[in-house]
């Protein structure tokens, strides 16, 4: 009896053993009999004790607790405080460090674009025509009073909930506490992730839907209850309706909610209706966009037209591989226009010959799909070498981008410079994990985040691999990298440590190594550019002036960077008095001479150095030339005319007395 008694007492105690590493909620502490002996030191750790010998201290009854207060810092709640405090401190120190910045006074391209959207909607003024774009996100806008200031702190909410779903998707797949920690901890300071969601861009947002579906795919596998899928498929709907590159994510849910149905023995028919439930909210999404396009144009479309010439430049002869290339450069963009769109409309009259206002949409379309058809069916072997430099490119550490590249601002930033995470360790520790942890991972989890990863990969690949693009990635890395925290380091054979270590190798030298031209720095005169626009509009004319001559000094030939520079030095010398003054005309003399290509403001600007000179009518010209092509965008140069020509003085407008005392200086 005393026998049965000990093994059953044996049985129990590896059966809580096994509970409480299965991450059950289950406190071993409350038995007053327990099995120390198998117990690790990262298990003690997990409960607030240093090792075994504090776990029999405390089942000696000489302290109450094991959390005293000499371990306050040591105990595990104690170690989560400060370093999600760390965390928050981090995120909120780099978002006033962004809004200090030129970037974050003056929203650029994309963030600029999201801006003018939301106003738009706010105003109820969007165009009578079907949706080029997803506008779901900039509709939140709309609702954020003064969004250019509080939608940079929106994304650090998002970022803050990204990191917490990490954490939480971590615990599922490796039923671990301490890997759900390692995990959210890690994405909470990745610095790429916080890098984009400062920016007034729409991924942060949408990939916060993402990675909330694959949570509740997850837990359906757990439990399988019906609200899961459709709370998946929701969430999966709303990411897609921000940000279309999700939509393959979106599709595969119901595939991953039927092969969980039968996993659970749910039968057929079952399986079946709960994969249709986790569908309906994409059909209904699809749905709600066409009833939007038909309001605001007559047609029905359940997606926004720019996919088909997106991927005709993603997979066209003499695309690179990283990252979207313009091939025309435009003088003038509407606010709120996407330049894109205007090349693809340019470059579809120039090859097909229509004359016509507006091209139809479905014919344009139709041309550049035929014409990617044409050149993969003309050129396969060209296309798939495209497709191997994608694939390198999409697993290089170096972050791909035309413009606004993390790396160049990445040296910029302290908060950024002195962080070494990077997609490579993501890598790196995502493949020790695996080879270390395989084992420990919830298979039908596992499965369900590997089915949606790849499909959203399939969707990257067939696009573009930059930056932007492959971000909704990076969580799914760093949930595999929470294995970290579960290998028992001290057990590992030294032979399969040397193994692991090789192939961890193999794997930096394919992350980091320059393979394809994947570590070019060409991109770098495009944030100089950037910033010196950026300086100019928020009013800091020297330093738009030091990042303007950075431009040229990579890109002698650079006509943006040459007329904000021009830019710049007139605002210097409307600043500065006697010697400072004539300098300063005399260098902008010197930029007006090299300048090929004008613009609205270079244009005044030419008109006022006319005018100085005695050449009224040379003066006129210009300034009217420059309203007569740039309209309202060219209001100096108007002011400039109503100036010259209107009198009496006391009819003047407002503007045009200040041009007045320009022309007058």
């Amino acid at each position: 009896m005393g026998q049965r008694g000990n093994t059953c007492r044996k049985y129990k105690i590896y059966r809580v053993t096994e509970l409480f590493l299965r991450g059950a909620c289950l406190d071993i502490f409350d038995q007053k009999r327990i099995w120390v002996k198998p117990l690790s030191r990262s298990l003690c750790w997990r409960h607030g004790f240093n090792d075994v010998s504090d776990i029999k201290f405390y089942m000696s009854g000489k302290n109450t607790s094991p959390k005293s207060s000499r371990n306050l810092f040591l105990s595990k709640k104690g170690f989560v405080a400060m370093a999600s405090g760390f965390v928050i401190f981090y995120l909120v120190c780099f978002l006033f460090n962004f809004l200090a910045d030129p970037l974050g006074q003056a929203p650029v391209l994309d963030a600029r674009e999201n801006l003018a959207w939301a106003e738009k909607i706010s105003k109820s003024e969007l165009p009578e025509e079907p949706l080029y774009r997803a506008l779901f996100y900039p509709w939140i806008l709309s609702w954020v009073p003064q969004a250019e200031v509080f939608a940079p702190a929106l994304g650090v909410l998002c970022h803050l909930l990204n990191a917490l779903l990490c954490g939480l998707i971590a615990r599922q797949v490796w039923r671990s506490s301490a890997a759900g920690f390692f995990s959210g901890a890690f994405y909470g300071i990745y610095p790429v992730a916080l890098f984009f969601a400062v920016q007034v861009l729409d991924i942060t947002f949408a990939l916060s839907f993402f990675l909330l579906a694959i949570y509740c795919l997850l837990r359906f596998a757990e439990s399988p209850r019906w609200f899961l899928p459709l709370f998946a498929g929701l969430m999966l709907s709303i990411a897609f309706l921000a940000r279309p590159n999700f939509l393959p994510a979106a599709l595969a849910c119901p595939l991953v909610v039927f092969g969980l149905s039968c996993r659970c023995q749910k039968g057929i028919a079952t399986a079946v209706g709960l994969a249709l439930l986790a569908a309906t909210p994409l059909g209904l999404s699809f749905l709600a966009q066409g009833l939007v396009n038909k309001q605001l144009s007559g047609e029905f479309r359940i997606l926004p037209w720019q996919g088909a010439y997106n991927l005709y430049a993603a997979n066209r002869e003499g695309a690179n591989g990283k990252f979207y290339k313009q091939r025309l450069a435009f003088d003038d963009v509407p606010e709120g226009m996407n330049p894109t769109r205007m090349e693809s409309v340019y470059l579809y009259r120039e090859e097909t010959g229509d004359a016509s206002p507006s091209p139809d949409i479905d014919d344009m379309n139709a041309f550049w799909r035929q014409r990617l058809f044409q050149h993969i069916a003309a050129n396969p072997f060209d296309w798939l070498q495209l497709m191997v430099r994608k694939v390198t490119y999409l697993v290089n550490d170096w972050e791909q981008y035309n413009n606004l590249s993390y790396h160049y601002h990445k040296e910029r930033w302290p908060l950024l410079a002195w962080n070494p995470l990077g997609w490579g360790l993501l890598l790196i520790g995502s493949a020790v994990a695996l080879s270390f942890g395989w084992r420990k991972m919830e298979k039908a989890e596992s499965a369900s985040l590997a089915l949606l990863a790849l499909a959203y990969t399939a969707g990257v690949l067939l696009f573009f691999v930059s930056a932007r693009f492959r971000l909704p990635l990076a969580p799914i890395l760093v949930v595999l990298c929470g294995g970290l925290a579960t290998i028992s380091w001290r057990r590992v054979r030294l032979k399969r440590g040397l193994l692991v270590g090789a192939g961890a190798l193999i794997v930096a030298g394919f992350t980091y190594g320059n393979w394809f031209d994947a570590r070019s720095r060409e991109t770098f005169r495009q944030d100089q550019l950037l910033l010196a626009k950026a300086a100019l509009e928020s009013g800091q004319d020297e330093a738009s002036l030091d990042w303007a001559e950075e431009a040229l000094t990579a890109d002698p030939d650079l006509d943006a960077a040459k007329r904000v520079r021009l830019a710049a030095l007139f605002n210097l010398w409307l600043s500065r008095e006697g010697e400072a003054a004539a300098r300063s005309w005399k260098d902008l003399k010197s930029a007006l001479a090299g300048l090929r290509q004008n613009d609205a403001t270079t244009l005044f600007i030419r008109g006022v150095a006319f005018w100085r000179e005695g050449q009224p009518e040379d003066a006129k010209a210009t300034w009217r030339a420059a309203v007569d092509r740039y309209g309202p965008n060219a209001g100096s140069s108007a002011g400039a005319l109503e100036w010259a020509t209107v009198q009496p003085q006391e009819k003047l407008s407002p503007l045009a007395r200040q041009i007045g005392e320009v022309l007058e200086r």
